[in-house]
């Protein structure tokens, strides 16, 4: 079909009537169609040679984009099997807590572990609160109640054991230590001024009774304050504290 297609295209064109002749026209026919053959038969290598240069460009290309990424993969891998350090912050200190078994104190101010053992101890009273204090911690406990004029706390913190306590009952404690807001405010200094002592030492004279050794901070004379341990092991202040 496409040769009588070609063919009655060259007749078309050069027509029965023109110059060549059938043999002429049928020669011309025959020159094209060989013409063409020959030009779909060229093409056809470089076609191939063509999708074989393809072909070989995307291996090419495939084969260094897989060695360049193969680097990459080895090391994440290594990072993956390697945990990443990190600096390990150091623990916070509380610097309000205070060694366990030190004998030496630089404040009266309470911790804020005994703030909240007071205010607990000041609304309930009871005394398995203290126990584990030390002498040093009662004699803070002591001074709290005295600056915060909480006389009923004053007086469950006294060792009350023995006849050197002369108080059976609060009321009768309450009415002798009662004081005017002039008696108040001579307390509230002379607080302050034992709030600027820096070194208080301990002293275990028995295992019932401690000296808490520290001066007097107006006249710096040497002052002990005496702390014993009731029937119950609990340390308290005796009715006369100053040794």
């Amino acid at each position: 079909m496409v040769k009588q297609r070609l063919k009655q295209e060259l007749d078309d064109m050069i027509g029965k009537d023109k110059l060549f002749n059938q043999e002429q026209k049928q020669a011309i026919f025959n020159r094209i169609e060989s013409g063409g053959h020959s030009e779909v038969k060229s093409k056809r290598p470089f076609f191939m040679a063509g999708l074989t240069i393809a072909v070989v460009s995307i291996a090419v290309v495939l084969f260094l984009s897989e060695v360049s990424f193969a680097p990459n993969k080895g090391k994440e891998a290594e990072e993956s099997t390697h945990p990443v350090e990190t600096e390990e912050s150091e623990p916070v200190q509380d610097e309000t807590k205070e060694p366990e078994d030190t004998n030496e104190y630089t404040s009266l101010q309470l911790t804020d572990e005994l703030d909240e053992i007071y205010q607990q101890y000041a609304q309930t009273h009871d005394e398995k609160l203290l126990e584990g204090l030390k002498p040093f911690d009662i004699f803070r406990l002591y001074h709290e109640s005295m600056i915060q004029f909480d006389r009923r706390t004053e007086f469950e913190l006294y060792y009350q054991e023995g006849q050197y306590f002369p108080y059976d009952e609060f009321e009768p404690f309450a009415t002798d230590l009662a004081m005017d807001e002039v008696g108040k405010q001579n307390y509230r200094d002379f607080y302050q001024e034992l709030l600027t002592i820096d070194q208080f030492e301990i002293e275990y004279v028995s295992d019932h009774e401690a000296l808490i050794h520290y001066e007097e901070p107006t006249e710096g004379n040497p002052l002990s304050f005496r702390v014993v341990k009731n029937s119950n092991g609990v340390w308290k202040i005796p009715w006369i504290p100053f040794h």
